[in-house]
Formats: structure tokens, sequence, C-alpha cells
């Protein structure tokens, strides 16, 4: 219900005359909703976790969804696919698909074969009832297009343009985001050591208390804050006085290698340059404006990025033009109207 993508969708379609609901799961941490002009609706579940809880979901989702007026039916990645195909089938609503990622090649899924391939399977059987599928970048959109012999779109992970200030830059680093395996967090903890500057996390997840420890046990808890969720107005301050933004994830997951992350162009958005991985949608965007430092997942070469940002002034400044320049390319104002002309083509096909 907070995810930044699904608002901006939701709201853009709202404004355009559709009626939209967004449903998601209640959280017993689940943060206040925000006031939207859209309906909401948090579905409670007893399980939390495993095949019981996605079982759960999906029948609490269903019949939800069997129970409300709708025409278009909006399944987000494959944990609410089934649900969505079934529902869309039995009130012959059309179905639309919004991969948010490479879901069967998520760090949460490897080495798990069994899960993986009952993942696949559903996807495989539910995909070709969409009428309308789309990602988040050009280069899964490729993939899913090839694996499932069907026209994958591409609306990007842009946020809303934003003014960039001239904040007087803090003495800090900042990632913004869940808190979750294989997104850099230990790599960016044991960088810190070695830089003379604070690393500010931004966000809460799972292995929040597993990234305290590491810190308490490094004796760092004066130079790397956890403040916890931000609305997004106090995120986009907190990053506009930032050296710059992380965004190292995880070299062997495929879901991670082919992603285009929120965080990338919030950091963007705010006039700040990204110490981000060297994977292949990055490297597109990178060729269109040079905003990223490249880092490997390795806490030396992090401190070594760092460094070279807070030292090389001229370097510096070239990419925090650069990043104001990519900021007027890649903001929501601009995507949005990819997002109409699909729905409109929906309505009309």
């Amino acid at each position: 219900m907070n995810d930044q993508r699904m608002q901006r969708i939701s709201n853009t379609l709202q404004k355009a005359g559709y009626e939209v609901t967004l449903v998601g799961r209640q959280k017993v941490l689940s943060p206040p909703l925000q006031k939207l002009d859209i309906t909401q609706k948090r579905l409670k579940c007893f399980f939390k976790s495993g095949v019981l809880f996605y079982a759960e979901y999906n029948i609490r989702l269903l019949i939800f969804l069997l129970y409300s007026r709708s025409d278009i039916i909006c399944a987000v990645d494959a944990d609410t696919l089934f649900a969505c195909t079934l529902a869309s089938i039995i009130k012959q609503n059309k179905l639309v698909f919004d991969a948010h990622e490479y879901y069967t090649e998520v760090p949460e899924l490897e080495n798990r074969f069994i899960v993986k391939s009952v993942w696949a399977f559903l996807l495989s059987v539910c995909v070709p009832y969409s009428k309308l599928s789309y990602t988040v970048n050009r280069t899964l959109a490729e993939i899913f297009s090839d694996m499932y012999g069907y026209t994958f779109h591409v609306i990007g992970n842009l946020p809303t343009s934003k003014e960039i200030t001239h904040a007087e830059k803090k003495n800090r680093f900042i990632y913004i985001g869940d808190l979750n395996e294989g997104r850099g967090l230990e790599v960016m903890i044991n960088a810190i050591k070695m830089v003379d500057a604070e690393l500010w996390i931004v966000g809460d997840g799972p292995i929040k208390s597993k990234l305290i420890k590491l810190v308490d046990s490094n004796h760092l808890a004066n130079k790397v804050i956890f403040t916890g969720r931000k609305d997004a107005t106090t995120m986009h301050a907190l990053v506009n006085e930032s050296i710059a933004g992380l965004n190292v994830l995880y070299p062997n997951s495929l879901s991670y290698y082919y992603s285009s992350a929120n965080k990338f162009f919030d950091y963007i958005q705010a006039g700040v340059p990204v110490i981000n991985s060297r994977f292949p949608e990055y490297e597109r965007l990178q060729g269109d404006f040079e905003v990223a430092v490249w880092c490997e997942y390795d806490a030396l070469e992090m401190a070594t990025a760092m460094k070279r940002l807070m030292t090389d002034d001229n370097y510096y400044l070239k990419l925090v033009h650069n990043c104001k320049a990519a900021a007027k390319a890649w903001n929501w104002e601009n995507e949005e109207q990819n997002l109409l002309t699909l729905y409109g083509n929906l309505l009309n096909g």
C-alpha cells in the first residue's frame, strides 16, 4: 500500500477518470495509510509467511475481487497473479499484469528449486490470460517477452519531479529502502568503517536487528544512523543533504542484476550521485547521463568510491550537474503518458 510505484500509477489513473481501488496486505507493523484520492483496502491474514500465507492471501484476495465492482483487475507481481487471474476469468474482466521484478530469481528463492518451480509454473499458466503486461525496464521486458511469447511493455520506476535545493551537504552517505538480504547493507556498514563520514539507513525490514548487531559489534553506533521509515518529503530532504546515495546489490541474484530500483531515481531526483552496482539497466542509463560511480559488492571498493566523491571536487560537481539534467528527463510526469496510452489501448482494444 505504501509502494511508491503503485501510488503513482493509481493516482495517474484516478486523475484520468478511472475509479481505482488499491488492495494490499495488513501487517502488524504496517504504517498508517497515506491520504490518497483513491480507495484503499488492506486484507488481514492469520498466517504471516510461507505457503499458508500465500494460500490464505490469494483466497482472501479472490473473495474480495469477486464481490467488488470492476472492469480491469491488475495483478502486481506473481504473488497476487493467481487470484487476479481467476477473478478476471470468472468476472470476464480484463487482466493486467505489472511485474515489478524477476520474481522467480529473488534472493529468497535461491537454492529453493521446488518453490521456484511452483512460482514459475503459476506464471506460465496465468500470464497468457493478461490483456496487458508491463514491467520496470527494457531488459526485463525483453526477457519476459521472450519467456512467455507475449509482449511486455515498460513503465519505469520514475519518481515525480521534485525541487532540487542547494542544501548544505552533510558529511554522510545514505541508503533508502527496505532492509532486506542482498541489498548491500552489510557491505555499506563495513565500508563506512574506513571512511570519515556517517552512513544513514532510512527504512525498515526483516534484517534490521541483524544490522544493528553488526553495527554494535564494530562500535559504529556513532557513525551508522538508523532512522526508520520516513515520509517522501522528509526522505527527499535527507537525500538532498547527503554526499551520495547507495544502491549496491548482491550480483548473483538475477532479480537484482536486471533491476532498476526506485531508490536510484529518487537519489537522482534529489540531485545526488549514486554509488551503484554495474548492472545492465544502470549501464544503459549511465550512457544517457553519467550519474553513478560503479562499485562491486565489496566494502573496500565502496570505501574507495566514497573517498573519491569526498575528495575529487571537479568529478563530484560534474556528477551533480548530470543528476540535475537527468532529473528533468527521468520523472513520472514524462512516464505517465505511456501508462495512459497503454490503458487507453486496452479499453479500446
